[in-house]
């Protein structure tokens, strides 16, 4: 990842971004949203060497278990 412009970065542990997103939930709200719009954009442009239907015949001829 590469910034745009000057960028001031905060680094927390779990415990004090849980109670950061507790107290400001419209920052909370924000970081939903972005995540579900990246994961959508990322869900929508993936692309693998193998499809998923192809990993799950794979693992099925080699287990007979999906996991």
């Amino acid at each position: 990842m590469t910034a745009i412009r000057q960028s001031n970065l905060l680094a927390l542990d779990a415990q004090d971004f849980r109670s950061l997103i507790a107290r400001a939930p419209k920052l909370a709200q924000h970081l939903q949203n972005v995540a579900r719009a990246r994961q959508a954009d990322s869900d929508a442009t993936t692309t693998g060497d193998i499809a998923d239907d192809e990993i799950a015949k794979e693992t099925l001829r080699n287990d007979d278990t999906v996991l």
